[in-house]
């Protein structure tokens, strides 16, 4: 039986409940609404040019690529490579049932799935390609504007908050490049730092007092 689950969130949208770590894969106040506030509104945004290579680490549902999607769509210039890791992927049968019963549209749940299963389909403003690699096993340098960082919480997968991730994605990450996470433990914070990034604190979303930013000066 699987560990996994949809569930309600507090904005209308879903999100997956993991029993095993008894965690979610996104905020029970709202789970679109995370999504926008912290790789939308505090990443892409940001930095808005016309060019961006992003790194996510921990795709889960998807949910942040289709939204970084719908922003290409809104800025039409706009040309992006997606790099996206999740060694554990969500089985198909359930992530298909939790796009449908969280797409807006027909439409949006069809550029959905194509972007999850069939990413070759889509337009030629985005190139994405679905990696099952660790991130502690990854060796890029100098490769990324923005990283998305979506790992389930310190508590819960305490391996991918330590220094020594931290310290490969700064060699990774262009110089200029935007770190950004819904977290903002202070142990965290202090390891991103120690890697080499710039730490600010921003306001969090619905549910949330702060964020994480980091920047590769």
């Amino acid at each position: 039986m699987s560990n996994l689950s949809l569930k309600p969130t507090h904005d209308g949208s879903f999100t997956i409940h993991n029993s095993e770590l008894n965690e979610t894969y996104h905020s029970i106040h709202g789970a679109r609404q995370e999504s926008e506030h912290v790789y939308i509104k505090n990443g892409l945004q940001l930095l808005d040019a016309e060019k961006l290579n992003i790194l996510e680490v921990g795709v889960g549902t998807g949910l942040n690529l289709l939204l970084t999607m719908n922003y290409i769509k809104t800025n039409k210039s706009m040309k992006v490579k997606y790099t996206g890791l999740e060694p554990y992927p969500i089985e198909e049968k359930l992530l298909e049932e939790y796009i449908s019963t969280n797409s807006k549209t027909v439409k949006e749940k069809e550029t959905w799935i194509a972007a999850m299963y069939h990413p070759k389909t889509l337009s030629s403003s985005i190139f994405i390609e679905h990696l099952t690699d660790k991130v502690q096993n990854l060796e890029l340098v100098n490769q990324f504007d923005i990283i998305y960082f979506d790992a389930f919480a310190p508590t819960k997968q305490s391996e991918m908050w330590g220094v020594e991730v931290f310290e490969n994605l700064y060699k990774m990450a262009k110089t200029g490049c935007l770190f950004t996470t819904y977290c903002a433990q202070g142990q965290f914070k202090r390891n991103l730092a120690k890697a080499g990034f710039r730490v600010e604190n921003v306001p969090g979303p619905p549910g949330k007092r702060e964020m994480t930013l980091g920047f590769k000066d």
